[in-house]
């Protein structure tokens, strides 16, 4: 009787201990999804740009953990690129951005240039990843 109630408490705790370790796996993959999702609409806003020959933008609102930008064709017919990362697979809890201009935008010029660079870094719990924009306009994960 003994023998089995060990047993049983020794595998609650290696339970727990993989309950943790999964949270944490499922933590950094939505981090990461999240990431890759905006640097993928980054580089889509920039070839739009050059391939027009214009100006094009990606605007980020911090306040509700979205980002948009209008009229570059997405993946489905539609004509806004941008998410929410309020809810789904993507989900964070927080946004911060760093521009060296300030604002909250990045706009691309028509050799794929960006003037206003910076980083928007993504938080989930004590997880972060930042996509950087550099004034080349090329887009980065760290």
């Amino acid at each position: 009787m003994v023998e089995i109630l060990v047993v049983l408490i020794i595998t609650s705790i290696m339970a727990g201990v993989a309950m943790v370790s999964f949270s944490n796996a499922l933590k950094s993959a939505n981090l990461q999804n999240a990431a890759e999702r905006l640097r993928g609409d980054l580089i889509l806003v920039r070839q739009q740009a050059m391939r027009e020959r214009t100006n094009r933008s990606l605007t980020v609102d911090v306040a509700n953990l979205s980002y948009a930008a209008p009229n570059v064709p997405g993946h489905l017919p539609q004509t806004t690129v941008g998410t929410s990362f309020q809810s789904g697979e993507g989900q964070i809890s927080s946004m911060q951005l760093s521009m060296t201009s300030g604002g909250n935008t990045f706009t691309f010029d028509q050799n794929g240039n960006v003037a206003n660079h910076g980083k928007v870094s993504l938080i989930l719990g004590d997880r972060s990843v930042i996509v950087s924009v550099t004034k080349e306009g090329n887009c980065v994960i760290q």
